[in-house]
């Protein structure tokens, strides 16, 4: 779920789930020392920047926002995300148009992979070779017409159209939508295909043969996650909406893992060979723990943040939280002590990367991404 952090205060309730993992000890912090961030250069920023203490800079020279006689110009860089080899950014330009762009993380290349349109552009997710993007084309009364595009971000020339989506009905606030969610992992792609008022929707998989398939079809809310080796792990409501089932699936088999009650719902997180539940889906009941299991069903324990500090989201083997001091991360593969990520509290977590920024950054730079792969 690409995912834009979710700051929130944790609650320490849930119901409990038969045969769910036991809760681990609070962890002892990590030393509270850290090394402050490098300050960013006061000019001469270009795409790609290297600093003296090994963080890697991002920027989009051109997308400097200024405001004039009581108007905004330029553009504000709205979605962005991560990999080992790539930057990826949604821009939105004062006269409404949007577009997408990349940046080669060895070369500092920066490429156009939408470029300007008067659709709406959402980053669904990076990994590999490959972006996922969602063009939307507002129609009013809460209609939306979506194509989800998959574009290789070295070679956009080859890009595709993996689904053509009619959203009716959606709701505002808290309201969950059958937005197509999607994710990849360099070679598969999952996504949810919405089907309007009468159809169930579905959650598709198009695998790096080109074979599609569905994973599961429901009417309700349902969440999922996608691992490098094609795991899919999915949290759906029964038919009555009185429960949440959690299954793996995987080649077209369906490991089931367990059921909650409604009241304790919560969204999938992949980490490999540990899949994770959490315990509320941090919007309407902020997440106060992770139920992790090994994907063939054994439950192992239940990570809860420390004092303070809120789950905004997870890398490929971490459990990633923002605390006072900055940012939190915990293995759970290894369920090693928890370590100190970046000096910051505006973090976006994926699965090899982090993105951060600095109270500084902000004020000097809002086009400013630091990023820490891992």
């Amino acid at each position: 779920m690409k995912r834009l952090a979710i700051l929130a205060v944790a609650l320490a309730s849930c119901v409990s789930t038969p045969g769910a993992p036991v809760a681990s000890a609070p962890a002892a912090s990590p030393a509270p020392s850290r090394a402050s961030p490098t300050a960013l250069p006061a000019s001469g920023l270009g795409a790609l920047t290297k600093l003296a203490d090994g963080t890697l800079v991002v920027s989009v020279p051109d997308c400097a926002t200024t405001t004039q006689g009581g108007g905004i110009t330029g553009c504000e860089l709205l979605d962005a995300a991560a990999d080992h080899d790539s930057f990826v950014g949604v821009l939105r330009w004062s006269d409404g148009n949007f577009e997408a762009r990349s940046i080669d993380l060895a070369t500092g290349e920066m490429r156009t992979l939408i470029p300007k349109e008067d659709l709406g552009i959402k980053l669904e997710d990076v990994r590999g070779d490959l972006a996922i993007f969602l063009e939307t084309d507002d129609l009013g009364g809460g209609n939306v017409h979506a194509r989800l595009r998959r574009i290789p971000w070295r070679d956009p020339a080859k890009a595709d159209t993996l689904d053509e989506i009619d959203l009716v009905g959606l709701g505002g606030g808290d309201t969950w939508n059958p937005w197509p969610a999607a994710r990849t992992n360099g070679k598969d792609v999952v996504w949810l295909h919405a089907g309007g008022l009468f159809a169930k929707h579905q959650v598709l998989l198009l695998d790096a043969s080109g074979q599609k398939r569905t994973v599961v079809e429901t009417d309700r809310a349902v969440w999922f996650d996608l691992d490098d080796g094609g795991r899919i792990p999915v949290a759906v409501f029964s038919a009555d909406g009185a429960t949440q089932r959690f299954f793996v699936y995987l080649a077209g088999a369906v490991r089931e893992i367990g059921t909650r009650d409604a009241a304790a719902s919560g969204y999938v997180m992949s980490f490999g060979d540990v899949i994770g539940w959490t315990r509320g889906t941090g919007a309407v009941r902020p997440m106060d723990g992770i139920d992790l299991w090994t994907d063939t069903g054994r439950a192992l324990r239940t990570e809860r943040p420390e004092s303070g500090c809120v789950i905004v989201g997870h890398t490929q083997k971490d459990v990633v939280t923002v605390c006072p001091s900055g940012t939190h991360l915990k293995d759970v593969l290894t369920n090693a002590p928890i370590r100190n990520g970046p000096p910051s509290r505006v973090v976006l977590a994926f699965p090899r990367a982090l993105l951060w920024r600095t109270a500084a950054d902000l004020a000097a730079n809002p086009m400013v991404w630091r990023i820490t792969l891992l």
